[in-house]
């Protein structure tokens, strides 16, 4: 099974009447996303727009669902939809692609593979007359040897110098720097004509020994609560940072952390779970629905009339039935489906 690599779409492919009919429904959009995948499956397979898993084993729904990376009742309500609108059929309970010959040149093909077996024989006589004129000559040869005694010790220079350049930077430089920048951050928050050196002696040594956010916690205490009545905010920084003062204020920013990061957890599990609810329903609605769109017509009319006898209540629809039980978009479609499947309506004798 020699596998092709395009197949042909139009510009105006989507612009057919029943892609129209189709774009109204449920889950369009990944009815044409599989359609398309079909179609790169059945030039694969190579087999006149068969869907062929490997040579005379074709695809079932279940493998389709796991190629095509869908559900099985996402990918059962694709293939009735494009069956009942003639995009694809069942030839001997294989799937195949309606109008093939016009989304696969059979004789384009042919053309194709002849120009790839003429490329390659091209490739290859180019490819070893490089080879030729790129071989050494003797002359070059000890030319070589000559030479390169004297690289190997310029490569060795080289990496002696890498080396020397690599031992003048030692980790603790990066590590004061980086310390210095966060002692400049705190400073920067104090006024300057409150700075001295034993106040910057005591931030540094508390960004070293207690970390950044500790002593920025501190510091912003002092200026918050600095009354120049009983002294200058140098001394009471000070006496911040030696007696912890916004320890509590850390505590208590750090319950109000773990409250909302709490409720943001619990927000996005329920989000979470309504969302896989919600998916479940869609995927059993639209399993019901491929279901209905399975049935012939005229039972799908039977079920309809047995439906609005018992249930007079159900809304009705201005369009005409034959319209509305073929439409997935229209609500009493929707409703009679589900009540096929959950055994409300029963089937007529004969309608399978």
């Amino acid at each position: 099974m020699n596998e092709v690599f395009w197949v042909r779409l139009f510009c105006a492919e989507f612009d057919d009447p029943r892609w129209l009919a189709i774009e109204q429904m449920p889950d369009a959009d990944a009815v044409q996303i599989i359609y398309v995948r079909m179609l790169m499956l059945a030039g694969r397979s190579n087999a006149e727009g068969l869907l062929l898993l490997h040579e005379s084993l074709p695809y079932d729904v279940t493998t389709l669902a796991a190629v095509l990376r869908r559900s099985v009742p996402v990918v059962q309500f694709a293939l009735a939809t494009l069956e009942k609108f003639r995009f694809i059929e069942m030839v001997d309970n294989v799937i195949a692609i309606t109008e093939w010959d016009r989304l696969q040149a059979t004789d384009e093909l042919a053309k194709l593979a002849d120009r790839r077996e003429k490329d390659k024989v091209r490739k290859r006589e180019s490819r070893a007359e490089k080879k030729n004129n790129l071989l050494p000559s003797k002359d070059m040869s000890a030319d070589a040897s000559v030479d390169s005694p004297r690289k190997s010790r310029t490569t060795k220079i080289e990496s002696n110098s890498d080396k020397t350049t690599t031992s003048m930077t030692p980790v603790e430089v990066v590590v004061d720097s980086a310390i210095a920048e966060e002692i400049d951050e705190i400073i920067a928050l104090i006024p300057s004509k409150e700075i001295n050196r034993r106040l910057r002696l005591v931030i540094s040594d508390a960004v070293k020994k207690h970390g950044m956010d500790f002593t920025m916690s501190n510091v912003r205490y002092a200026l918050k609560h600095h009354d120049r009545s009983k002294g200058k905010l140098g001394g009471m920084i000070c006496t911040a940072i030696n007696d912890d003062f916004a320890c509590a204020e850390r505590e208590e920013e750090r319950v109000e952390d773990e409250a909302r990061s709490a409720a943001r957890v619990r927000q996005e599990t329920a989000e979470a779970a309504k969302r896989e609810q919600e998916e479940r329903e869609r995927k059993v609605a639209l399993a019901h629905q491929a279901a209905w769109l399975a049935l012939p017509p005229e039972v799908q009319a039977e079920l309809a009339r047995q439906a609005f006898d018992k249930f007079p209540c159900l809304p009705d629809s201005t369009e005409p039935m034959e319209t509305v039980l073929n439409n997935t978009a229209v609500p009493i479609t929707k409703i009679l489906a589900a009540m096929f499947a959950s055994g409300d309506l029963s089937l007529p004798s004969g309608g399978r």
